[in-house]
């Protein structure tokens, strides 16, 4: 029977595939459903459960060993261990947006509360000047608008005060945060490629380990957002500070000293894309909000 004369019950409706038998459950080809209903409520909920929370306890495991374990990610996934954890992106992107989320419904009411500033940051000082010349021909319409945005926030700062106006400044940067960290880990990956260029390791490899490294930054701070003792704080914020030495120990197998060497190497040169990204966000947050 050729696939257009099949009965729908007899041919798969993703891709087509004319079954041997109207009793499967699965295409064995595409592997669809054959049975296409829409799913109420509770299948709904059912999947979601058991799609991301359960995953046979892939999410919990890939929890336990990002967190207990530094470094066993990134080996098991080169060594090609895959199918037991969350891949790598998916991890990073769920854990920093479930971290900004939260921050983003917490606010930035209570910091601002907390934030004291010195007495001497004055309204000049809180405000931008900026130098971009007079003419920059096709792209002159660009200048003037970011010309406007500047003085826009320099008058900002005036009506309503410093503190506010950097409290604001504060909130845009917040948002635009999660997109310039994401674009901050090629750069990550690049130092590590930098310090461990001696090694057979890819610039891939480099971008694997970086994942992780920023996956366990974000899952810390969760952990110290909702730990409900002090103490059990204090155990988090230590063992994230050793963290990524501990991590680096184990994916490159270097001695004691030889890790602290390029783990603090790492850790300065680091300093130099992050500053510029920070700078850089900043300036876009001041112009644009």
């Amino acid at each position: 029977m050729s696939v257009d004369n099949a009965p729908a019950h007899m041919h798969c409706a993703d891709c087509g595939f004319t079954f041997a038998q109207p009793s499967y459950a699965y295409c064995p080809s595409c592997g669809q459903e054959t049975n296409a209903h829409l799913p109420g409520f509770w299948a709904y909920l059912h999947e979601w459960l058991t799609h991301y929370v359960a995953v046979e306890g892939k999410l919990w495991r890939t929890l336990w060993v990002l967190f207990a374990q530094p470094g066993q990610l990134t080996l098991d996934y080169l060594r090609g261990r895959r199918q037991r954890y969350i891949r790598p992106f998916r991890l990073y992107f769920s854990i920093s947006l479930v971290f900004f989320l939260v921050v983003k419904i917490a606010g930035l009411g209570q910091l601002g509360e907390a934030i004291k500033f010195p007495a001497e940051i004055s309204a000049d000082r809180a405000q931008i000047s900026m130098h971009l010349g007079n003419d920059w021909g096709w792209f002159d319409g660009l200048r003037e608008s970011v010309q406007t945005q500047v003085e826009k926030h320099n008058r900002r700062i005036e009506d309503v005060g410093t503190k506010a106006a950097l409290l604001e400044l504060g909130r845009e940067t917040l948002r635009l945060l999660p997109y310039a960290l994401f674009l901050y880990l090629p750069a990550y990956a690049g130092v590590l490629h930098f310090v461990y260029r001696d090694r057979p390791f890819s610039y891939g490899e480099h971008m694997v380990a970086s994942l992780n490294v920023y996956s366990m930054f974000f899952l810390g701070l969760l952990m110290l957002a909702f730990a409900p003792w002090l103490w059990l704080q204090f155990v988090v914020a230590i063992w994230m500070a050793f963290h990524v030495t501990l991590d680096m120990k184990r994916v490159y197998g270097d001695s004691w000293k030889e890790t602290s060497r390029r783990s603090n190497l790492v850790g300065l040169l680091s300093l130099i894309p992050m500053a510029l990204m920070l700078f850089v966000v900043a300036i876009i947050a001041a112009v644009t909000k």
